[in-house]
């Protein structure tokens, strides 16, 4: 099972139902083998995450999340047409596109029917779009669970990047999102819903600034470009840049 499937399995039910869950088949365990050896598997994952969090906190281990995280100020990049990144990071148009899915049964959560298929329908569509990323000016997507009202996160978001309007309506008359939209519309039950957005941002009305942040956003877009530090003046505020852009009558491009 891959590490996404087993965040969403985890983050399909409550802390509580987690805690009962945990207590109930620790009670099994004590009604069939003798305390002692039921505790000490127990005592022993205790013992081992303490001591691992030790060795993390002081340095002489590694913490696998913190490895991932990019120092300092960064910015991502989008390539041209020429697949090149440049050095202004906001010279490229840009369109966003955010396609949700969030489930509507709750009590079955991911064990509704039919989930299993629209997430295979899911798989399938992003697969087609990195065949085409080329062809169709795909850069890259990223991908988190939403919390929602339910106290389970039972909401996917995907934002996914792209050069053109153009490629994102031809990814959406591809084969296999065709194919999956035309499965959800024949369905006869509402157990979860979709969603989507889109946003067209010309050159220079958009940006990205990360602080030692783990790769997230369009810094996760596989095909967008590299990470590149963010600094100098024109950085400093988010309101000087915009400003500088507008003064130039919103033609263009504004100067790094």
């Amino acid at each position: 099972m891959e590490t996404d499937d087993i965040n969403i399995l985890r983050d399909n039910f409550k802390l509580s139902s987690l805690i009962i869950i945990g207590a109930f088949l620790q009670a099994l365990l004590f009604l069939v083998y003798p305390s002692r050896i039921v505790t000490l598997p127990v005592l022993g994952i205790i013992t081992y995450s303490i001591f691992e969090f030790l060795l993390q906190y002081s340095g002489t281990l590694k913490d696998p999340f913190y490895v991932r995280v990019r120092r300092g100020r960064r910015t991502a990049r989008v390539v041209n047409v020429s697949n090149i990144a440049p050095n202004n990071a906001k010279s490229q148009g840009l369109v966003v596109f955010i396609l949700g899915v969030r489930l509507n049964e709750t009590p079955l959560g991911i064990f509704a029917p039919d989930f299993d298929i629209v997430g295979k329908y899911i798989e399938s569509m992003w697969k087609d779009a990195d065949a085409n990323h080329d062809k169709w000016g795909y850069l890259g997507k990223t991908s988190s669970l939403i919390a929602t009202d339910d106290g389970t996160n039972n909401a996917i978001s995907v934002i996914s990047y792209w050069k053109s309007i153009e490629g994102l309506q031809a990814f959406a008359q591809g084969d296999q999102h065709r194919k999956g939209w035309d499965w959800y519309l024949k369905l006869k039950h509402a157990n979860f819903g979709i969603m989507h957005e889109t946003y067209v941002v010309p050159a220079g009305m958009w940006e990205n600034i990360s602080v030692n942040m783990k790769p997230f956003g369009l810094g996760q877009a596989k095909y967008a470009g590299d990470l590149k530090e963010a600094k100098g003046e024109s950085w400093q505020s988010m309101k000087s840049r915009m400003r500088k852009f507008a003064a130039e009558g919103g033609e263009g491009t504004p100067h790094d």
